[in-house]
Parts: C-alpha cells; structure tokens; sequence
C-alpha cells in the first residue's frame, strides 16, 4: 500500500488515476468527461501539495501515453515538476539516492511531456457486465511530519508528530505518533513547537471500527510540520522501532507511559544505545 518506489506509477494513487482514467475511456466517457470526472474523484488529494504532483502527473503521463495529451493538464503537471514538485516529501524521508532517483523521474516526466505525443490509442470498450471501479474506501486524515495536538481527559493537550502511518483494510489509515516534549493548555505557536525535543515514545492509534473511532473532538491538526525522527519506521512488511498503544481507546494511558522518566529512559537504554 502507499508509496513502493521513486517511479511515477510506483504510488497507489498514481496507479488508481491511471486505471481509473482508462475505465471512463473504455465506458464510453468523452477525453474531457474523463478528466473532469479524475479530478473530481481525487478532489481530496489535489488540494494536498505533495499528493496533487502525483495526481496531474500520473492523469497526464496517462493522456500522453494513450495519444490524448489535453493542454492544461500536461500544462499543469510540467508547472508542478518545474517548482520542485514532491521532492521534499522524498527529503522527509531523508534518503537523498532516493531523493537523487525522485528527481530524476520527474525530470524525464517533464521531458515526455513537453515532446509530441504519439498517435491516439484505440481503446476495447468495456462488456457491459463489467460494473465500475470502486475507490478505496480508506480514509487518509494523516499526513507524514504533520503535528495534532491532543486535548486529554485532564484538559491538557500534548502534541504528535506523525512519524507514519499504514493502511489496513479493517482500521482504516493507522497514524504513528512520536509525542513531543510538552504539554499544556495552550498550544505554543509554530516556530516554538518545530524546536520541541521529541520523545523516543511512539503511539499507535489504530481506529477500532467495532463501535469505536478516532475521537476529533479531541485533535487539532494544526498548520506545522516536521521531519521524521526515525524512532518509528515501516517499510512493506516489516517495522522497527518503539511503539505503545494500540486503538484510540488506550491513548490517554499511552501517554501517561510516554511521559513518564522511569519508562522513557527504560526504553532509551534497550532500544537507542
């Protein structure tokens, strides 16, 4: 799920545009009905910075590829690569080969893209027994190095950097959580929460769909972000790291545990030295 690699259809909404793309093509829908339709359907992740590179990038490389280039989508896809399009996503994640790959991806995204395209493709239209793709119904609320704040049960917030997160098919997007070094009853501004240590405590908050959800009433994602601390890292199937928590439910005990010093320096000397 997510993200595989540095290439273009390397990203599960990359590869959901285009099949998408090419099932209204093969219903019957017009070039500019297929599109409008692309863009309605992936409103969520266009109004995100980095997802919408992947986006237009993936809808126009499609067109491309298929011999119907439409000006203002191949138009916008060359303007997101040439204002650096997702790399700092890639930089986040701090390995700079794949930084160095992401780059050179784009760029030969946007050499494609800027040449003439080939002839146009015929396309087999569908049976009509073939009923529509369904979207994923996983909701995506995380987003990598964005911090919530948490009011508890005592009326204090503190504050999570989303180290990470997976999909799971039964508790939707599974946030991880590395707490900050605070906690409150007025939330600090931006510059002052970037300068917050950050705890070796990491949380998981999975949603429990068996009569328990994620309780927004309590969370404010607020407008900052940071880099990963790598003290929580997934990669396919396998993890490492420290992590505590389980469900929203346990969450307040699972800070209770992240702030206390007999804990963390517990969890220091196994997991960091």
């Amino acid at each position: 799920m997510g993200t595989w690699s540095t290439a273009l259809f390397g990203d599960d909404i990359a590869c959901d545009v285009r099949e998408n793309y090419i099932y209204y093509l093969r219903s019957g829908m017009s070039n500019a009905a297929a599109t409008r339709q692309i863009l309605a359907d992936y409103d969520d992740e266009l109004s995100d910075e980095m997802e919408s590179v992947v986006v237009w990038c993936a809808l126009a490389v499609t067109q491309w590829d298929l011999g119907r280039p439409q000006r203002q989508t191949q138009k916008k896809a060359v303007q997101l690569i040439r204002r650096g399009g997702d790399i700092p996503r890639w930089e986040d994640e701090g390995d700079m080969q794949q930084v160095g790959s992401r780059k050179r991806v784009l760029a030969s995204i946007r050499r494609k893209l800027e040449k003439a395209a080939p002839p146009k493709k015929t396309l087999r239209p569908l049976p009509e027994r073939i009923l529509p793709p369904k979207r994923k119904t996983i909701e995506h609320h995380w987003k990598i190095g964005q911090v919530v704040a948490y009011k508890r049960e005592c009326g204090e917030f503190v504050l999570l950097l989303t180290e990470a997160s997976y999909d799971d098919e039964f508790h939707g997007q599974v946030p991880y959580f590395v707490v900050l070094d605070w906690r409150g009853k007025r939330i600090p501004n931006a510059e002052r929460i970037k300068k917050l240590p950050a705890s070796v405590c990491v949380i998981q908050a999975a949603e429990n769909q068996e009569g328990e959800s994620i309780p927004w009433d309590r969370i404010r994602r607020l407008n900052v972000k940071r880099s990963r601390t790598r003290h929580y890292h997934a990669d396919g199937n396998s993890s490492y790291g420290v992590c505590d928590g389980n469900t929203w439910n346990d969450i307040e005990a699972a800070i209770d545990k992240a702030f206390d010093d007999d804990y963390r320096a517990y969890l220091k000397l196994i997991f960091y030295n």
